[in-house]
């Protein structure tokens, strides 16, 4: 890139790095942009796709192509187009960090993809409209600080919207049920009132099975997720996670049932 001649130049460039770096941080499913591009498009019976199939896969294409060309006509000092390419590639941005992704755990990488694109297009605009004055390295101070804030936040969303997960005092017996949608899990309600005493739903699971031991004292679920298959054992009457136990590599798309549970109580 050219040396930057203003605060908004030197943001933009800032603000691009950003954006090259967010590729390599975790978008879904703890993988990095690129790697998640080829699974969205790779085809395999007919028209199924693995996951996440291809309308976050064309998002992804989109945001990338219209941030190269807003980078692009910034270097040649086009700040409109650069500005109004950017602003376009927002809307991208945006669906890829909300869109509901089930079976893969959400990543802080497309938070600070469009942080960064957001912060392209404020400051081409302000140099379209000469509204900024001053030196190349405060526009890139603020650029890092705001990818930095992304990142964090990014971090708390994916945490925030990945597990929902309750506790319960000791009580009598159970009668434990699978969630299965948007979240998959398991669910305990009182077997004598019916009542939800505890649960445990997580975005980066399916094909839910559960079982419930013997003595009624230990609950299992087990899931499917991306390259693999895992058992969680929880204390039946409170919910807490007693241990989470790889169980066998699956491949991407994979969307075979898990082992069999014992004691099904569904």
């Amino acid at each position: 890139m050219r040396k930057p001649t203003g605060v908004a130049q030197g943001a933009t460039a800032a603000a691009a790095i950003a954006f090259v770096t967010a590729c390599s941080l975790p978008w879904m499913a703890n993988t990095p942009a690129l790697p998640l591009l080829g699974h969205a498009f790779t085809m395999r019976i007919w028209f199924l796709f693995e996951p996440p199939g291809p309308g976050p896969g064309l998002e992804m294409a989109t945001l990338g192509l219209l941030t190269l060309t807003a980078i692009t006509a910034a270097y040649y000092h086009a700040h409109r187009t650069a500005a109004a390419t950017a602003a376009v590639a927002i809307a991208p941005g945006i669906s890829l960090i909300f869109r509901d992704h089930p079976g893969l755990s959400s990543g802080y990488g497309a938070t600070i993809a469009t942080t960064a694109v957001t912060t392209i297009a404020i400051a081409q605009t302000a140099a379209a409209f000469h509204l900024t004055q001053g030196p190349p390295t405060a526009g890139a101070a603020t650029a890092v600080i705001l990818a930095v804030a992304a990142g964090f936040a990014g971090a708390a969303h994916a945490s925030a919207r990945d597990i929902d997960a309750t506790t319960s005092a000791p009580g009598g017996p159970v009668t434990i049920s699978t969630h299965d949608n948007i979240l998959v899990g398991i669910t305990a309600t009182d077997s004598v009132t019916g009542t939800e005493r505890w649960h445990y739903w997580s975005r980066d699971s399916t094909w839910p099975h559960l079982g419930l031991s013997p003595d009624g004292n230990t609950a299992y679920l087990f899931v499917n997720r991306v390259t693999e298959r895992d058992v969680l054992t929880f204390d039946a009457h409170t919910g807490k996670l007693l241990e989470r136990r790889f169980l066998a590599h699956t491949s991407w798309g994979d969307q075979s049932p898990g082992p069999a549970a014992p004691l099904d109580n569904e």
